[in-house]
């Protein structure tokens, strides 16, 4: 298989977990009981995902894909003396919604959600970068993350049936960072968090 189509077919798969998650996260606003749900299966992974990182309250954070249910920003802002998340979503209807959650929560004072693309999203100037696990194209994400993130920062992304190392060998990017480590969901080992810096 040419690289082309498995970056095609990488994506695709990502496309339809994006909207298996809308469908999940509208769905969640509305509904208390999916809401628990999806929400306590989410904390899991991100609690586990702060083990491997400092975060102090001044260290500038990214979320790559917020979703209209912003739960990553959410957990790591009530988790942490952090004073500031930039959470990001292409699709403005979907950061309209983000927003108006965020504001529900009372959390604009720490989360701040703008309209932003990964591909070219303004990176350098953050300590640690977490990456959905419904965010696409891979391949110019990871690229733009490579060659504008800062040298000490950290990514931390969610891998899907091994995805990310996929793109990562393919593209030679796994000569500039280096897995520092990695654990499974809960969902099983086909699903990872893994933690990547620069080398």
């Amino acid at each position: 298989m040419s690289k082309k189509i498995k970056s095609a077919f990488i994506d695709i798969r990502r496309l339809i977990c994006n909207y298996c998650f809308i469908f999940l996260e509208i769905l969640t606003i509305f509904t208390n009981y999916q809401f628990r749900i999806l929400t306590s299966y989410r904390k899991k992974i991100v609690e586990e995902e702060l083990k491997y990182v400092e975060i102090f309250s001044d260290s500038k954070i990214l979320i790559i894909g917020c979703g209209s249910l912003p739960s990553t920003a959410i957990i790591i802002a009530t988790k942490t003396n952090i004073k500031k998340i930039i959470a990001i979503d292409n699709r403005n209807i979907i950061k309209k919604i983000a927003e108006f959650y965020i504001d529900k929560k009372q959390l604009s004072n720490k989360i701040i959600i703008e309209h932003g693309n990964g591909n070219n999203y303004k990176v350098d100037n953050f300590d640690i970068i977490f990456m959905a696990a419904n965010v696409y194209p891979l391949k110019s994400i990871l690229k733009n993350l490579y060659f504008n993130m800062k040298s000490n920062s950290v990514i931390i992304c969610r891998n899907i049936r091994g995805d990310i190392e996929k793109i990562l060998e393919e593209e030679r990017l796994l000569n500039g960072f280096v897995i520092k480590a990695s654990f499974e969901h809960p969902i099983g080992e086909n699903y990872k968090s893994l933690i990547l810096r620069k080398k």
